[in-house]
């Protein structure tokens, strides 16, 4: 994920019922950022993800396979 400044960005997961299943808040830094999530209190499954930070929005699927 690149950012252009330091910013907030809130990290959402939802399941496939668009049921919110994680939330969490990260501080990007200017250039080239990874966000972690801990994905172990999930189902094996598809989920949809989603950031958000400032005016720009991010969005895709992962799989969770355990």
């Amino acid at each position: 994920l690149n950012s252009t400044k330091q910013e907030k960005a809130t990290l959402t997961v939802y399941d496939l019922q668009g049921k919110q299943v994680v939330q969490q808040y990260n501080l990007l830094n200017s250039g080239e950022n990874r966000i972690a999530v801990n994905c172990t209190a999930l189902e094996s499954g598809i989920y949809f993800v989603e950031i958000v930070s400032g005016n720009k929005k991010y969005s895709g699927k992962v799989m969770v396979a355990k």
